[in-house]
């Protein structure tokens, strides 16, 4: 693995030089309340000329909490402030405390955007804009006779004060809560039964969540009922056992090597795009994931040329869902036979037909699409993880846990039935009417005593994932219950459906990127901010981590085939895990299985 840092580092000097020098010294402004571009050119003493030419597109109606990037020569006296992240702090909290947005926070901080770690050290505003945080705090749990104004009251405080540094506790205060107290303010009689003298372990909560109604839920009693009853999560540990290889340090340079692209626009298209346009203006959605996938892809590129890898890259421009007598026509035009590999982004009628197609010269094709099953071309990768393996890779999991599995499943999901009928042939299914509805009383019946009650949720409908959660809730003092979904594309939107039922009912789920962000990740992200004025796209990430790790295995001195069977990789999105699959094309089984646990973490399960 530590070759692989090390690559990726390098690639990151590279990808950093390729930005240009010219943005490390940027500085940021947060717009407060009665601001004005003159008012701000005048404090950091720039024209505002340069302020708008450092700001294309930002300016033409400055708000609240938008964020300015000042010109070189502006300085502001007092400059930034640095606080290193402590465990339990969340960015709503710290965004509350600096007196931030969360999205002004992740600006400053880009490194912190896949998620926040102890240890960070973060910018925030000048000293002017912030709120001090206590030095030190102390826990108290949250009783059933508690109010806020009552807690405020005894430890001689204020309830403003308590919600700020209790930021979870301002929509509702909920029985076995803990709480911080300022140290200052913490009444040294309070019982030990409330914990007075622990440390502080956690800003969040204890055995509960925090209670936000949500405007798609009209039944939430199950939740606060839970609330006492939560069970703790199983231990779990993060997989470590993966040996990773450093494709760069067996690169071989001597050959040329030639990729084509399927996209649907030409190489001079792209290239008309300014470096500081973020295709918002591109209204058509598959075109303008396309455009960020090839922008990912020119990173890759450039950073893999500067390995001293001679490699000539194509464009062949096709529309969406083309036929496949148009693929073939397409193909012979282009001289597709004298390429190494060909990417396929997001076509997802092509990619079978075109690896057909090209089989017999064993071209890889590799597609970013989400196949629903195994492919039968065997020069077809999947580069990400298709549904039949992330089903199987639950369903593995959850039998090797010898618990009672229950699968409330739509009728007409075979492709789901025939996996649990292979790798899960004891469990229970309960068949949702054509309106999503299902006895309760089954569902009740079903569960077990004096052991896990593994629920699996298989349904696209938000109303199932509602009514089954409500029952679980309310049945979390009688029964071990821990629900899963089997594909990750299958858990709702969390506008849809509130997160504290994930929390509560300790949610285990497949994901193509680990529970913790790979410092990788991070560096990367910071370096396509400070070139784009941007965080990255999925589509950007898939783009640079595919093409990257196509041209690497493409220049190898085996075959790509013989690189994907026996190697795995990963760059700052994806890991890259290739088996051969029955049918004898190559899915990626680089999945992990996480799961949501009491103490609101997204741990990964070894």
């Amino acid at each position: 693995m530590n070759g692989l840092f090390k690559f990726c580092i390098l690639l990151f000097f590279c990808f950093s030089f390729y930005t240009g020098v010219s943005q490390e010294s940027l500085q940021r402004h947060t717009v407060s309340d009665g601001e004005t571009i003159a008012s701000i050119a005048k404090t950091y003493k720039v024209s505002t000329d340069e302020l708008q030419k450092a700001n294309v597109g930002l300016l033409s109606g400055i708000k609240v909490n938008d964020v300015l990037i000042i010109p070189q020569n502006g300085a502001k006296s007092d400059g930034k402030t640095t606080y290193t992240v402590k465990r339990g702090d969340t960015k709503f909290s710290l965004a509350r405390s600096f007196g931030l947005t969360i999205k002004a926070l992740e600006s400053l901080n880009p490194q912190i955007v896949p998620t926040l770690l102890e240890g960070q050290i973060l910018n925030y505003a000048n000293e002017n804009h912030i709120k001090k945080l206590p030095v030190k705090l102390e826990s108290y749990v949250v009783t059933k006779a508690d109010t806020k104004f009552g807690i405020a009251k005894k430890f001689n405080t204020t309830i403003a004060e308590l919600e700020r540094v209790n930021p979870y506790i301002v929509k509702m205060l909920l029985v076995g809560q803990t709480i911080q107290i300022p140290s200052d303010n913490f009444n040294s009689t309070t019982s030990a039964s409330n914990n007075a003298n622990e440390t502080v372990k956690t800003a969040v909560v204890k055995n509960t969540v925090i209670a936000k109604k949500e405007p798609t839920e009209k039944y939430v009693a199950p939740v606060e009922k839970a609330i006492e009853t939560l069970p703790p999560a199983a231990n779990s540990n993060v997989n470590t056992s993966v040996t990773y290889t450093n494709l760069a340090a067996s690169l071989n340079t001597s050959k040329q090597k030639k990729l084509l692209f399927f996209l649907p626009f030409s190489q001079s298209e792209y290239q008309s795009y300014k470096i500081d346009d973020n295709f918002d203006r591109v209204s058509d959605k598959f075109k303008k994931s396309h455009l960020e996938f090839y922008r990912g892809a020119n990173l890759a590129i450039d950073s893999i040329k500067k390995l001293k890898l001679n490699i000539e890259v194509d464009i062949l421009e096709a529309k969406n869902k083309i036929k496949k007598p148009e693929i073939e026509s397409l193909a012979k035009l282009q001289q597709i036979s004298t390429y190494d590999a060909v990417i396929l982004p997001y076509y997802d009628a092509v990619d079978e037909e075109l690896a057909a197609l090209i089989e017999p010269d064993n071209i890889p094709v590799i597609t970013a699409s989400l196949l629903a099953n195994q492919n039968p071309s065997s020069n077809l990768y999947s580069a990400l993880p298709a549904a039949n393996l992330q089903r199987k890779k639950i369903l593995d999991y959850l039998r090797s846990k010898k618990g009672n599995i229950i699968i409330i499943s739509d009728v007409d999901r075979d492709q789901s039935r025939a996996a649990i009928a292979e790798h899960a042939p004891n469990a229970t299914i309960i068949d949702l009417d054509t309106n999503g509805t299902f006895s309760k009383d089954e569902l009740i019946g079903k569960l077990k005593k004096n052991q896990v009650n593994f629920v699996i949720l298989d349904s696209e409908r938000n109303s199932v994932f509602i009514s089954s959660t409500n029952i679980l809730l309310s049945e979390l003092s009688n029964y071990d219950i821990q629900i899963a979904i089997m594909e990750s594309n299958l858990i709702p939107d969390k506008s849809d459906v509130s997160v504290k039922r994930y929390q509560i009912l300790r949610l285990l789920f497949p994901s193509f990127v680990p529970a913790q962000t790979p410092s990788d990740t991070n560096n990367f992200t910071a370096a396509y901010l400070k070139k784009y004025d941007r965080i990255p796209t999925e589509n950007v990430l898939l783009g640079f981590d595919i093409t990257m790790d196509t041209l690497l295995r493409m220049a190898q001195e085996g075959s790509f085939q013989n690189s994907a069977e026996n190697q795995v990789t990963a760059y700052t999105y994806l890991k890259f895990d290739y088996e051969k699959n029955a049918k004898g094309g190559y899915g990626n089984h680089g999945i992990y299985i996480l799961h949501y646990d009491s103490g609101y973490a997204i741990k990964e399960i070894n």
